[in-house]
């Protein structure tokens, strides 16, 4: 068996990884994706997509045919034709440990979930599209072709603050962890706050029209992410629960950054402050490395509910996929599979004129109905929710 040793930012990137759900599709099996990754490897067998990864040694180990054939049969889990519940499933692939494969996915009932460590450097949208038109079309898939700007904005923040700086993750000796009910130290690993990560979401096919009329009446130029941020903020507050305002952990594309703008239920004050970050080039710092030592740790160090947002594109890329229904009708999530124990992670996307709002946070930390809620609202109303905090 020969092998390939993961670069730095490869090993930097390890404990990250996303989750992609979509559905429902016609003609994507279980059976149909093994063929298709088996046909990959025959290939192209020292591609990492069809590569064992071996997290101890830290390598990727390249398998032969009969090899990948039994190792296909655990990357991919038929859920039958049954109907699923596709945030069900989304939660399932969230709460796998990280495993060998470096792509996991659950098929079944016409829905596709695929979990894909952040140690693959391609674009996780084109594998996605390509393994299930390869599926649908029943032909060995191909290596995915990623647009320029290819590589998420987490793993790089991952590889600036980790890969470069190791200590950094290293707990302060005079810093407790803190109880998520309030600011002080808790009573260290005997805490009963344990993590239970979930999801929830919503989608909408008008909202993005009426955020167009909001913003070229009230606000030019303002970005849909900067709007959808501010109405969930905004919600959140409706709802009683009491977020941290004064700043936040944006993932966007062009890079990550943490924001102190004015007020986070304010699009314009978050598209300002945002685009002044992003310009100059400041990687990710305080509040990301404390979730990230908190994820480390296992134990609550932040007392504000803290909020991260991450804006995944368009992702127009999909729309040739064999959808089952109309776009207003499509699933597509995108979800991480880490969050601080006070963090509230919120990810939106666009596919086909529809904005999708997807919620990551530990259900020990926050009532799922109230952030449900608060996704619903921010697909509904979002100028409405706006103008009532200003």
């Amino acid at each position: 068996m020969s092998t390939t040793s993961l670069t730095l930012r490869e090993r930097a990137s390890l404990p990250l990884e996303y989750v992609r759900t979509v559905g429902p599709l016609v003609g994507v099996t279980a059976g149909r994706i093994r063929d298709a990754m088996i046909g990959l490897h025959a290939a192209h067998p020292a591609h990492p997509i069809v590569s064992r990864l071996s997290r101890s040694a830290n390598r990727w180990e390249h398998l032969d045919g009969p090899e990948f054939a039994r190792f296909a049969e655990g990357a991919v889990t038929d859920l039958g034709h049954d109907p699923v519940n596709f945030e069900a499933l989304t939660r399932q692939l969230q709460f796998e440990p990280p495993g060998q494969h470096p792509v996991r996915i659950l098929a079944g009932g016409g829905y596709l979930a695929v979990r894909v460590s952040s140690a693959y450097a391609g674009a996780t949208n084109p594998l996605l599209r390509e393994l299930a038109l390869a599926a649908y079309e029943m032909r060995a898939a191909g290596i995915p072709t990623a647009p320029a700007r290819q590589q998420a904005a987490l793993p790089k923040a991952w590889w600036k603050q980790v890969g470069r700086h190791p200590g950094r993750w290293m707990l302060p000796k005079q810093q407790q962890p803190q109880s998520p009910e309030s600011g002080r130290p808790a009573a260290g690993p005997s805490t009963a706050w344990h993590p239970s990560l979930t999801m929830r979401s919503a989608r909408s096919a008008r909202v993005l029209d009426e955020m167009a009329a909001w913003r070229d009446r009230y606000a030019p130029g303002v970005s849909t992410a900067a709007i959808t941020f501010a109405a969930f903020t905004a919600a959140l507050i409706e709802l009683g629960v009491e977020p941290d305002t004064h700043g936040g952990t944006f993932l966007l594309d062009l890079g990550p950054a943490h924001l102190p703008p004015d007020a986070l239920t304010d699009p314009v004050a978050i598209h300002r402050t945002l685009a002044d970050e992003l310009a100059s080039g400041r990687p990710l710092t305080r509040k990301m490395l404390r979730a990230g030592r908190a994820v480390l740790t296992g134990a609550p160090v932040e007392s504000p509910p803290g909020l991260a947002f991450s804006d995944r594109g368009r992702h127009d890329l999909l729309s040739d996929l064999p959808w089952a229904v109309v776009p207003a009708s499509r699933i597509n999530l995108s979800v991480p599979t880490v969050s601080g124990p006070r963090t509230i992670t919120v990810t939106s996307s666009e596919m086909t004129g529809v904005l999708h709002l997807e919620a990551t946070f530990h259900a020990t930390s926050y009532d799922p109905d109230v952030i449900a809620r608060a996704v619903e609202l921010t697909c509904t109303d979002p100028a409405g929710l706006i103008m009532a905090n200003r």
